[in-house]
């Protein structure tokens, strides 16, 4: 982050709210607009993935979804990591449901996600039971879009029906100055990751 005292490293302010912020957050879930960088934890959340962690008081499992929070006060990290703690094995339940995992960047390889969205869910013909759809690079960690999965769960995948789902994707979304753009990004990342995912022509 520069040679300068952030929010995160214990500042008063995050500059890039009013500075350059193109890549950064569209979800206001901390004085932060960071957003998470990686992109195997939103995969990982749409494939209900936990992890276990050894530390000096013993093991414990915890959901990777809940592993990552957005950093407050107190805890100026995104994630949840005790000291002298250490992840020693990553769990994916075993699963028939299919899944995919989308991202745009601003280059073709080796480059951080502008959005990113992962989805799962078990498919028969034209619907999904159980999905769970998560973005990423929208906020400090990603985010779970229990919207829309309720939206279209078990319904058939009509063109009207997945045109919606986009759009209540972007519920809560606000944008910054210069990162606009990643609203229908996610939208149409959404609904192409749907048409994907039940095997639909584009």
């Amino acid at each position: 982050r520069g040679p300068f005292e952030c929010w995160m490293k214990g500042g008063d302010s995050c500059p890039a709210r009013a500075g350059e912020n193109e890549h950064h957050a569209v979800f206001d879930q901390s004085p932060c607009v960071a957003v998470y960088p990686s992109d195997p934890p939103t995969a990982l959340i749409a494939l209900d993935a936990s992890m276990h962690i050894v530390g000096p008081t013993g093991t414990r499992s915890v959901k990777v979804a809940d592993f990552l929070a957005p950093p407050d006060e107190l805890h100026r990290v995104m994630h949840s990591l005790g000291l002298n703690e250490l992840i020693t094995e990553l769990v994916v339940p075993h699963t028939t449901a299919r899944s995919l995992y989308l991202k745009a960047m601003d280059r073709a390889v080796w480059a951080y996600a502008l959005v990113s969205v992962a989805i799962a869910g078990e498919v028969t013909n034209d619907t999904i039971a159980n999905p769970r759809i998560v973005v990423g690079a929208v906020a400090n960690v990603p985010v779970r879009l229990g919207d829309v999965e309720a939206l279209i769960a078990g319904q058939p995948l009509t063109h009207e029906l997945i045109k919606e789902a986009g759009i209540i994707a972007t519920h809560g979304m606000e944008p910054l100055a210069h990162n606009h753009y990643k609203l229908p990004l996610a939208r149409n990342l959404v609904r192409q990751a749907l048409r994907d995912l039940i095997g639909q022509m584009t």
